[in-house]
């Protein structure tokens, strides 16, 4: 069950304005940024910040090769190399993901599977951020973090129980 909100529109952004959650979203995406080599080719970098009300994970990836193009990798159901399935139906047989941050998060991925396992037991909100491909790559994690925790609450799994990494 998705929770309502009272506020809608203007009201909700000008509530996350002033709540500090941007501000401090960005000065850590600064500080992961800064100590991350731009020279790197290939590496995801994440750090997590355990703040008193919420935890920030920030992603930083290396830039996007400019003489690249960006291409986009197309994703079934049917095959085994998707990490997400739970977005395919019967109406949307495929979809497509930016190519370079699926290869991002696939190479980390027993990195992030932990890290996974330490969100689903943390009692604390969590944001999910980063810039430019970094950025993407928080959104692709968010989407494996949140379908896994459907499924445990789905099956009846306490978050406190000794979580288990599960692709």
């Amino acid at each position: 069950m998705i929770p309502s909100f009272p506020l809608e529109g203007i009201e909700l952004g000008k509530l996350v304005l002033n709540s500090g959650l941007l501000e401090s979203s960005w000065s850590k995406i600064l500080v992961v940024n800064a100590a991350t080599n731009p020279n790197q080719d290939s590496a995801l970098a994440f750090q997590t910040f355990n703040e008193a009300k919420f935890t920030i994970v920030v992603f930083a990836a290396p830039p996007i090769n400019r003489n690249v193009s960006a291409s986009s990798t197309r994703l079934s159901k049917s095959q085994d190399q998707n990490p997400f399935p739970f977005l395919c139906s019967e109406k949307i047989s495929e979809f497509s993901v930016h190519t370079r941050a699926l290869e991002l998060l696939t190479s980390a991925y027993n990195d992030l599977s932990n890290l996974k396992t330490e969100l689903l037991k943390s009692e604390n909100p969590v944001i999910l951020t980063g810039a430019a491909l970094g950025g993407a790559v928080a959104s692709l994690f968010t989407l494996w973090l949140l379908e896994t925790k459907a499924a445990l609450v789905h099956r009846g799994v306490n978050m406190d129980d000794d979580i288990q990494p599960n692709p």
